[in-house]
């Protein structure tokens, strides 16, 4: 219903959500409502974005995040619906500890932001991005956004990836600014080392990651770069 309706223009799949199908198979029913409409496909890639990869059996376990991190103490862990939470812990890496616990349950797939005078998240593109890149071309959808983007060598990872000898001709990409360090990236680049790509103001986190009273500057600083940026929020929901 939602791909039927006139006031839809492009559909948005996010990768991040647990899904009973194999890739292949998602992009196959989607194309399927999108593709007689006319309607382009993006399909949203999670890079960086730090998740939820199990159930987390609080307070009997650990939350599991699916990239390792190293982060300077103290920290605050911001979950969905506002949920703010103290980082106490972070064991190997990927399994962290939170006091208060968190006042919903702590789902598979869930996002989850943490904020910290310094904060490093080890990798980009995890095996379920390839996987869904790979089936996204062979399924003939060539558009593309990225979350987290926070540097040239995310934006290289992900070309690598798509194939270069096709990129810019036929592949759209969208750069999803989530973060300071996105801010700082598009304030220091020259936007024609990204064109033909296009830019994304990511409000919702966004505005956890730097504060409400920060965003206007940091929607300029993206306008200025891309005036055809993209405003995009979950903020409008309530």
């Amino acid at each position: 219903e939602i791909i039927t309706h006139p006031y839809v223009g492009a559909v948005r799949y996010n990768t991040g959500m647990s899904s009973a199908y194999e890739p292949s198979e998602v992009i196959r029913r989607i194309q399927g409502y999108a593709r007689p409409l006319n309607k382009p496909v993006w399909v949203d890639l999670k890079g960086k974005q730090l998740r939820v990869t199990e159930w987390a059996n609080l307070p009997d376990g650990p939350i599991v995040l699916n990239h390792r991190i190293k982060v300077r103490m103290p920290a605050k862990v911001y979950f969905r619906g506002d949920d703010c939470c103290d980082l106490k812990e972070v064991v190997d890496g990927t399994k962290i500890y939170v006091d208060p616990l968190p006042k919903a349950p702590v789902g598979r797939g869930q996002s989850v932001n943490i904020l910290s005078s310094k904060l490093e998240v080890e990798g980009g593109l995890l095996p379920l991005d390839h996987a869904y890149i790979k089936a996204s071309l062979e399924g003939g959808v060539t558009n593309f956004m990225l979350s987290f983007v926070e540097s040239l060598v995310d934006v290289g990872e992900l070309e690598e990836a798509v194939g270069k000898n096709i990129l810019r001709s036929k592949i759209r990409i969208c750069l999803k600014i989530e973060s300071q360090a996105g801010v700082n990236f598009v304030n220091k680049t020259h936007f024609s080392v990204l064109q033909p790509y296009r830019l994304m103001a990511a409000r919702d986190d966004l505005m956890i990651q730097i504060g409400g009273l920060n965003m206007l500057g940091a929607l300029r600083f993206i306008v200025g770069k891309d005036p055809n940026a993209i405003c995009a929020s979950r903020l409008l929901l309530g």
